[in-house]
């Protein structure tokens, strides 16, 4: 399966979910229909069938036919009551004619991203007004609509990867997983032993979390009580202290009264023992930042496909700020060169705004910066046309000419400007 057959059947696997969702919340309220997980899974073979005639360029009402006579005789076996058939036969034809009229569409992203925004909006609001009249429907459908949301974000992050060609190897495992796991999830009884393995590994995972919390409170506990003892000491003694005070004022005959002629009564030794903690707490999570932050910036290791990259930052940022002379230097004195050469040093400075912002990387070519390039910016203006008059200053040896040049220059300027 090619890589656009793959975003398409993400696109429609979506696409289907979400017509399923909202038919069947209004439809089970309203129409006295019943859920049914099996409904989505043949109405999805039957679109892939139709996807699969598409491809192979049959005509219009074969590609449609097929598909929809196979839908109507399963249903037929499927429901006995022909009320229901007959309700969900119209699901079944909807869900087949909206995905055929979207096949000649191709893929993009900010479409796709819009679309899937909107029927999220929509579902939201049939649910809210659902949840007036049936509640335990909602519970029935939540595991759809998690399962919506994550086909959602993997149509999302495959359909940009496609759209700025850019192809993670693994990505072709994932979409098949994710296929998988919609299975187990619309079939119940794959689903009773989904959860029964979740539970069991939930369960497992609070075991071994108990444990190790009872050791940690274990070896805790013996300086906290010897705190609380030591505590208590000192507040016995203060106790004493202060029994004493009250009789030698008993002896005076002065009232108690006049000793506590404040509006507010202030401990003033038990707010400094809480002023200390306070300021160890403080202390300690000071370092800790300061540790993290100091261990972020001296070593960043990056890894992308078996490339490890060791980065000195702060080194960096001094040879950035020691550099100001140099650049305006370099810039001004610049010793000017031939047209081939100007385009390679405007190229530079791209590299330079881009790597600033840590976009661009020393082992990435001019076609991987672009490509990375066009997820971070909105504006591309002139950037397919600078990368590939760069390939051919650099790597070729044709005729240049100044418009080269200045297209180089206007799609830098058009990027720094927005980094």
């Amino acid at each position: 399966m090619s890589w656009y057959r793959q975003i398409k059947t993400l696109y429609s696997s979506t696409y289907v979910l979400m017509i399923y969702i909202i038919w069947t919340m209004l439809t089970c309220t309203f129409l006295a229909n019943e859920v049914s997980f099996n409904l989505y899974l043949i109405t999805l073979f039957n679109v892939f069938l139709m996807e699969y005639l598409y491809d192979k360029e049959y005509k219009k009402h074969i590609t449609l036919s097929v598909p929809i006579i196979i839908g109507a005789v399963i249903l037929w076996v499927m429901y006995y009551d022909l009320y229901k058939a007959v309700l969900n036969y119209l699901f079944f034809i909807t869900s087949i004619i909206a995905v055929y009229k979207e096949e000649p569409n191709q893929i993009n992203y900010y479409e796709y991203k819009q679309k899937w925004i909107s029927g999220a909006y929509l579902m939201v609001g049939v649910a809210l007004f659902i949840l007036i009249f049936s509640s335990p429907l909602l519970e029935k459908m939540f595991r759809v609509l998690v399962m919506y949301l994550i086909l959602v974000v993997i149509n999302l992050r495959e359909s940009l990867r496609y759209s700025y060609n850019i192809r993670s190897k693994h990505s072709k495992y994932i979409n098949l997983g994710i296929i998988g796991f919609m299975v187990i999830i619309f079939q119940e009884h794959t689903y009773k032993m989904f959860s029964t393995i979740t539970r069991a590994i939930y369960g497992g995972i609070t075991y071994v979390l108990n444990i190790i919390f009872n050791i940690i409170i274990t070896i805790v506990s013996y300086p906290i009580a010897y705190g609380a003892e030591l505590l208590g000491k000192l507040f016995a003694i203060r106790a004493m202290k202060a029994k004493s005070v009250f009789e030698g004022f008993d002896k005076l005959k002065i009232p108690a009264e006049l000793l506590f002629q404040q509006d507010t009564y202030r401990d003033e030794a038990s707010i400094a023992y809480v002023a200390i903690l306070l300021k160890i707490f403080l202390a300690a999570a000071i370092l800790i930042i300061i540790v993290r932050s100091l261990s972020a910036l001296v070593k960043v290791e990056k890894r992308e496909e078996g490339y490890v990259e060791f980065k000195e930052k702060l080194i960096n940022k001094k040879k950035n700020k020691e550099g100001i002379f140099q650049k305006l230097k370099k810039t001004i004195f610049r010793k000017r060169g031939n047209l081939r050469e100007e385009i390679l040093y405007s190229y530079s400075e791209f590299e330079k705004v881009t790597e600033k912002v840590e976009i661009f990387k020393p082992y990435m070519t001019a076609s991987q910066l672009k490509n990375v390039t066009k997820i971070k910016v909105d504006n591309v203006d002139k950037l397919d046309e600078m990368t590939d008059i760069y390939n051919k200053a650099k790597f070729s040896r044709g005729e240049l000419k100044d418009e080269n040049l200045e297209t180089v220059k206007r799609a830098v300027q058009n990027i720094k400007s927005q980094l």
